[in-house]
């Protein structure tokens, strides 16, 4: 197989494979190679089918959910469940089944949309941060020492040697998350490929999948843009305005082109270096200090948000399952560990959701 990075695209049905290969090809590099497969029945073992498409250059498998079509009864969480034992990003949708699709939380699971337009952006989003990271690791490799800590990678990886203990957080107990990827990196059998592949797979497996879906969407150390407003204590429709005003703090690592993050600790210090254009204002709490500091900044006072319980005029946290902005008054949210992960310190849930939902989860 070549050696160029590439991708697999899955799906029984060829006209939907074709449009869809073409179409991820033109979001990506000349030098990428896109390779529809539409698998059939055969003889062989499933390991061996899938292994047989896939080689150290594969980046990234983007399969569809239901492949019974073109093989009676395949479905899709064969092969992610493969890849994911072989540490190979996989990205699955469905046309057919959508209510089908597990709905529970899973740190190495990628979903993407089956529409060709939103479907090829994310699954070129996707290859490109995973190729980025790949390519990261194995650079710094030589340089990294043989017991430095997964933490002390991701912060080289993005370019922040400093937030290592901000970012550690995020990586802990990263064995429970998929025992059946880490018991295939303790213990290899036959049907996998060489431990030192899969060796060399693991970090940029594991920090690719940790940055997308923990670090990116639960605000702490990175702050999207409804979450960069809720920190402070503004409306959303203020993030144009905001994000002028904290371009510098902007992040442009992997999976940036998914969407708008800020660095909170360069928000912080935008902030310190504004505040010395107010009277001193230390007995607020942060997310009103953080609004009177902007405000005076854009020469203007920031919109309040839409709550009904402080009319607006408190923030600081952001809630991602209402996508509110909320405060830590005990009427307002609750910062309830078992759905946010660790290191993400500046989300909260909503307390009505909370109350909700809690008795059920």
């Amino acid at each position: 197989m070549t050696t160029n990075p590439s991708v697999l695209v899955v799906d029984d049905e060829q006209d939907n494979l074709d449009s869809f290969a073409l179409a991820l090809k033109r979001r990506l590099s000349e030098s990428v190679q896109v390779r529809p497969w539409r698998p059939t029945r055969d003889d062989v073992p499933l390991e061996r089918l899938f292994s047989d498409q896939v080689d150290p250059a594969t980046v990234l498998v983007v399969t569809d959910y239901d492949l019974s079509t073109s093989v009676g009864g395949f479905f899709g969480p064969s092969f992610v469940g493969w890849c994911q034992a072989n540490a190979i990003p996989v990205a699955d949708f469905s046309r057919k089944h959508t209510a089908s699709l597990p709905e529970k939380p899973n740190l190495f699971e990628l979903r993407i949309p089956a529409d060709d337009a939103n479907g090829t952006a994310m699954a070129a989003c996707l290859f490109q941060g995973f190729e980025v990271i790949r390519r990261t690791i194995e650079g710094t490799n030589e340089h990294r020492a043989p017991d430095q800590p997964i933490a002390a990678t991701f912060a080289a990886v993005l370019g922040v040697p400093t937030l290592e203990a901000e970012l550690s957080p995020f990586v802990r107990d990263l064995g429970a998350a998929n025992s059946a990827l880490f018991e295939s990196f303790a213990h290899p059998t036959a049907e996998h490929r060489d431990s030192h592949e899969l060796k060399r797979r693991i970090p940029a497996y594991i920090l690719g999948h940790v940055l997308w879906n923990a670090v990116l969407r639960y605000p702490g150390v990175l702050l999207c843009r409804a979450a960069l407003c809720a920190y402070l204590g503004t409306a959303e429709h203020e993030a144009d305005a905001l994000s002028e005003l904290f371009s510098a703090a902007k992040y442009t690592g992997p999976f940036a082109s998914s969407g708008q993050w800020f660095w909170r600790h360069e928000v912080d210090a935008s902030i310190s270096r504004h505040s010395e254009d107010v009277d001193d204002e230390t007995f607020l709490s942060f997310d009103r200090y953080n609004k009177t500091v902007a405000s005076a900044a854009l020469g203007r006072p920031l919109a309040d948000h839409d709550c009904s319980r402080c009319k607006g005029s408190r923030g600081g946290f952001w809630c991602p399952f209402t996508s509110r902005a909320v405060c830590d008054r005990s009427d307002c949210s609750t910062p309830e560990t078992g759905w946010i992960p660790a290191g993400a310190y500046l989300a909260r849930v909503e307390r009505d959701f909370h109350d909700e939902w809690a008795p059920i989860l």
